[in-house]
């Protein structure tokens, strides 16, 4: 890249009497600021690179890049969006119980271990399944009173 620096040192700003001359000066700092915008998008890109230059050879992963949420985006945040084309809806998820799916390979029944009331009854079970791996999966369910 050119060195532009003293362009803007160039200007004097007590010479300018007309539009024409006002007209320039704009032009020349909008040329000024588009060049130092782009430089500085190279600049980053430069130190995004040399950093993940540098946690590659400290055994460390790069910067991951992460694409833009809006698909219509792109990396600048320009949209592309055209109003007439409207997203697609997404399905709704359906939940499905988990105790369905999973094989018991063992069943206890575990007893109240205190004293009741003489007019207690019984109400039932109430099942409660307890995940553990073994070389192979082996799940137990406790009938609890």
């Amino acid at each position: 890249m050119e060195n532009r620096d003293d362009t803007l040192f160039e200007i004097d700003v007590d010479k300018i009497s007309s539009d024409y001359d006002f007209k320039k000066l704009i032009y020349r700092l909008m040329s000024q600021i588009e060049y130092l915008v782009k430089e500085n998008r190279e600049l980053k890109d430069t130190i995004q690179r040399l950093r993940d230059e540098i946690a590659r050879l400290k055994g460390c992963n790069p910067k991951p890049k992460i694409k833009p949420n809006n698909p219509s985006e792109d990396q600048q945040g320009n949209s592309n969006f055209q109003s007439g084309i409207e997203p697609k809806e997404r399905k709704p998820s359906v939940k499905e119980k988990k105790l369905g799916k999973i094989l018991v390979h063992n069943q206890q029944v575990v007893r109240y271990k205190g004293d009741l009331p003489d007019d207690a009854r019984h109400k039932g079970y109430r099942s409660v399944v307890i995940q553990g791996i073994k070389i192979e999966p082996y799940n137990t369910e406790y009938r609890l009173e």
